[in-house]
This record gives structure tokens, sequence and C-alpha cells, in this order.
């Protein structure tokens, strides 16, 4: 079998042929619309997809990482959602939905920690983030594999203690946008209508989930949903003392937040 070696990344033109090329290597169902698509007076996007669902996706590439890209990608994806019905009259005959948000997808070999955790906090739209890396063959033509933002390397060993991260994360996150997060000395406080709902504090062989007066040491899946219990009764009469209205669709219940199926289906996006 012929050795792969990895290559420092080429170029933004190289790269974007690169990507352009090929946008499955990106998620099976992409196709492209347009490459260097120019919003007036906006960041140009970098490649123009439709998705297997219909929905636009703006990909920004970048050979290395840099820090104004995301409020930039956030820009357009703004002026690309307000001009359906241009964009309509300029890819006719492609059905997507043009009412719809579009996806915001940042591909670069690397982003900022800070980035990363951010990211799970943007709403309506939430930038999925895509590190690459080129590998290539002794003598041969180069390809990129993708892989999510803070994932372990092509061939690395999974870390559970990150997925168990990324699946606390994601359950305090269905909990809407009542719920902002913030950073301090290494944890994060999430909290709900102004007052502390609980706090994620990564350790090296667990999470400390801490909710009120009590600290759960959080190592399996099991454990997590137990603290999660005590944090989603916080959340509910946090919810009742400041008179929050009724969520959209009904009230949402443990079990809507602690279903499997989604946080499955999430872990899965993300592997």
């Amino acid at each position: 079998m012929a050795r792969l070696i990895e290559r420092p990344p080429p170029p933004k033109p190289e790269l974007l042929d690169l990507v352009a090329s090929d946008p499955e290597g990106l998620e099976a169902g992409l196709t492209l619309l347009e490459r260097n698509f120019r919003l007036p007076d906006r960041a140009t996007v970098d490649l123009l997809l439709l998705d297997a669902h219909g929905l636009l996706c703006l990909v920004f590439v970048e050979a290395t990482h840099r820090a104004g890209l995301p409020v930039e990608a956030l820009d357009a994806c703004e002026s690309v959602h307000s001009g359906g019905d241009l964009l309509k009259r300029l890819f006719p005959g492609r059905a997507f939905a043009a009412e719809a948000l579009p996806r915001l997808l940042l591909v670069a070999p690397s982003f900022a920690p800070a980035l990363e955790r951010v990211a799970l906090w943007l709403a309506p739209v939430r930038p999925e983030l895509l590190q690459f890396v080129l590998l290539a063959p002794e003598t041969g033509p180069p390809a990129l594999f993708f892989r999510p933002a803070g994932h372990p390397r092509i061939g690395a060993r999974s870390d559970p203690l990150r997925e168990l991260n990324d699946r606390a994360r994601f359950l305090i996150a269905k909990l809407g946008s009542e719920v902002s997060a913030r950073e301090r000395n290494g944890r994060t406080e999430f909290l709900a209508h102004g007052e502390l709902l609980c706090t994620l504090e990564p350790r090296t062989d667990c999470l400390d989930l801490a909710c009120e007066d009590r600290t759960e040491r959080v190592s399996d899946t099991h454990l997590l949903h137990g603290a999660m219990n005590r944090v989603l009764d916080r959340f509910f009469r946090l919810r009742r003392e400041h008179g929050a209205p009724a969520a959209p669709g009904g009230p949402l219940s443990h079990a809507d937040v602690l279903s499997e199926r989604e946080v499955q289906e999430f872990l899965k996006s993300r592997s």
C-alpha cells in the first residue's frame, strides 16, 4: 500500500480548486451552484453549495485560521438569506428552500479553541467548523480529508471524555435561547433568565457538572442523564419563577431534551 504523506496547506486558490472539485468530500449530497459568489458590499462566498435537503450552504475556505472570518461569514449569510428571490432568478431550475436559513461551513486547517466553543452558541445560524488535512501518496495527486473541529485527527484514537462533553453541551443547548454560556476560570457557566443554571468543567477523567449546591462527577452517559435531570428541574423552575411564555409547539419536557435519538444524530454528525 502506498504510504500517505501529510503536506502543508496549499495557497488558497489551489485549496479552493480541491474543495470545489469534490463537494461531497465535505458531505454526501452537496452540489456546486457557484464558485466565488459575489455579494454587494459583503464578503465573497468561496463556494455556494446545495445540500441533499435543498438548503443553501455557504462555504468559506482558508489555508490558515483568520480571526475575522466568522463575522464576515455571518454577514454574508444574512445577505444571502434576505436575497432569496434573487437567488431563485440566478439559479432557475434548481430547487432549494430560499426562505430557510442557509447553512454556514467554515473550512480551515485548525480553529482557535474559543471559536469552537462560541460556535455552539451562535443563533439562529450556527457555523459548522471543518478542519482539513492534505494527504498524498509519495507519487500522485493530493487529497483533502475533513473532520469536525475539535475531534481527533485522522487515525487518532477516539476521546470518550470529549464525546461526553459534546453530549452535555448539546443537551443544554437544546434548552434554546433562554440559556446563555460564558467561560470563566476553565469552566463553562450556563445562565437562564439571568441566574446561574449550572457549570460544566472537564477534568482528566470525568466532567464536573454542578447545579445549585450539588456537583456530580460525570464519567458516563448514565451519570450525565442523572445530573441533567437536576439541571432540567432547575431550568423549568426558573421559567416558572420568571413567568416565561410557553415554548412554541407546546411545553418542553425532560424527555424532549434527553431524547437519545437526537443526541446520537448530533454525535454522528460530528464523528
